[in-house]
């Protein structure tokens, strides 16, 4: 397995591009380290493909927080969730287990 990707913060937006490889059985996942400062409402979004059925889960010290798979293929999975001042990480999959055609883009960002 990879390493994992720290997210490019820029303004109140972490994000980072990767894609879901072909050919892993069981299909590819990728895991994102990031760092939130201060408490507030977050935006987190998985900006893919049309082929693509994207699933996040968020985790901090190893406990999984937050899942989401409510949106179905052809659609950005995207929620929002109060978060704490601290580190996390997330994986992102496709529910299907299907490659990316294109690279997608993981995104955190700040409500307020």
């Amino acid at each position: 397995k990879a390493k994992p990707i720290t997210l490019k913060t820029s303004g109140r937006m972490q994000s980072a591009t990767a894609s879901f490889n072909a050919g892993i059985n069981g299909g590819d996942d990728d895991w994102f380290n990031f760092e939130i400062k201060k408490e507030a409402p977050y935006m987190v979004k998985l900006d893919a493909g049309k082929e693509t059925n994207g699933v996040i889960e968020i985790y901090q010290n190893g406990k999984l927080i937050k899942k989401s798979d409510w949106y179905g293929q052809n659609d950005n999975e995207e929620f929002v969730a109060t978060l704490k001042k601290g580190k996390y990480q997330a994986k992102v999959m496709d529910a299907n287990g299907s490659a990316s055609m294109q690279p997608y883009t993981f995104k955190v960002h700040m409500r307020q």
